[in-house]
């Protein structure tokens, strides 16, 4: 089988970069032909090692740019933009003949016209990574404009797949009536056999993600805030970068914790991080599957979250494998005091947890990828 995959680039630590670059390496080695388009990488490093064997082409036709225009220049750099696209596009549809083109993001939502008019004959999938409510996010002139103009939900009724990450997303874009719909979880990275070593692992609470409102680190930072002195040898630990990063550590600052807060840029390494914590937190108010959930769960560690769309919903079992909080600070602060204060019962639900996360190993998962793949294709 002869796959591309669209996306907007691979320079990103985060779920889609990591399962993506995952898949690539993955299906390659299975003897696939794997292609990979992306059209802002730019002259950005891979966030994770991609496999030589993988051919990767970069189209430079970065739209998150058109913002620095004013309005009437955008709409003329759009056009612009979107035709060149479809030029490069085209060029590489021809020379690699896929069998299956998947394309992985919202953004990629600008270029579905393109894409669908130059692959007559073969099989289109879409892979919902985010919530269905934020592939037709329309807040905002400009992309309202840009939702006119290219009306993304048309389009996603003409591919031949929708494959959602969660049964709750999957529910969402059936009652869209869209019914060629399959749910295939994202596969977990690292898997650590041997966690008996986290028993004795006590004092620092983890937190991964983009540093994005929608991931709320400021909830987290204002929850830890309210049991920091009750706790004062315990630290919150924060990886990931974004435009946030600023304003959350002027919040740190405020409230007097840089001794107990630290923001980190996100390791390749984050395996060794999860392994030095007695728990995962995370603080948004939506989620696609969350990766990251599954990944502290897979090195040994309960987590607690916010109760918010979709992810966590699906892979906490409340009281099992970690605890889901309401979606405010002072609840998160209570589950978060609740895990540091019952070590003993901490330590089952990450016993718990690891159980769990074995059913998303990538020798299971990738194979149920590999056959959504090849089910369009018959």
């Amino acid at each position: 089988m002869k796959l591309l995959f669209l996306t907007p680039q691979l320079s990103n630590y985060g779920g889609i970069e990591r399962t993506i670059t995952d898949k690539a390496n993955y299906f390659v080695e299975m003897g696939h032909q794997v292609s990979i388009v992306t059209y802002e990488q730019l002259d950005r490093p891979y966030a994770y090692s991609l496999s030589t064997k993988v051919h990767h082409t970069d189209l430079a036709n970065s739209f998150n740019l058109l913002y620095r225009y004013p309005l009437f220049k955008r709409i003329f750099k759009y056009w612009k933009m979107i035709r060149s696209f479809k030029e490069g596009f085209k060029k590489i549809v021809v020379d690699f003949c896929p069998d299956v083109i998947v394309i992985t993001a919202p953004d990629t939502e600008h270029y579905l016209r393109s894409v669908l008019s130059v692959s007559k004959g073969i099989k289109i999938v879409i892979e919902s990574h985010s919530t269905f409510d934020h592939h037709f996010d329309v807040n905002g002139l400009w992309c309202r404009f840009s939702y006119f103009f290219q009306r993304p939900k048309e389009i996603y009724r003409k591919v031949d797949l929708v494959i959602a990450l969660t049964n709750a997303d999957a529910q969402c874009w059936r009652n869209f009536n869209i019914r060629n719909i399959e749910v295939v979880p994202n596969p977990v990275s690292f898997y650590c056999e041997n966690v008996e070593d986290n028993n004795d692992i006590t004092g620092q609470i983890i937190a991964v993600g983009r540093l994005h409102h929608g991931k709320r680190f400021d909830r987290l930072i204002l929850a830890f805030s309210l049991i920091a002195k009750k706790h004062p040898t315990w630290n919150l630990a924060i990886y990931g970068k974004g435009e946030e990063k600023e304003k959350l550590n002027g919040l740190i600052s405020q409230l007097n914790l840089s001794n107990q807060i630290r923001i980190s840029y996100v390791t390749k390494d984050i395996m060794s991080e999860y392994m030095k914590s007695a728990f995962f937190v995370c603080s948004s108010d939506y989620e696609g599957f969350s990766l990251v959930l599954v990944e502290a769960m897979a090195c040994g560690i309960p987590c607690v979250s916010t109760a918010c769309p979709n992810g966590p919903l699906e892979i906490i079992e409340d009281g099992v494998n970690g605890l889901l909080s309401k979606m405010d600070s002072s609840d998160l602060a209570n589950k978060m005091d609740w895990m540091i204060t019952h070590e003993k019962e901490r330590r089952k639900m990450g016993q718990n947890a690891h159980r769990f996360a074995a059913r998303y190993k990538k020798e299971i998962v990738m194979k149920k990828w590999e056959d959504a793949y090849l089910s369009v294709t018959l």
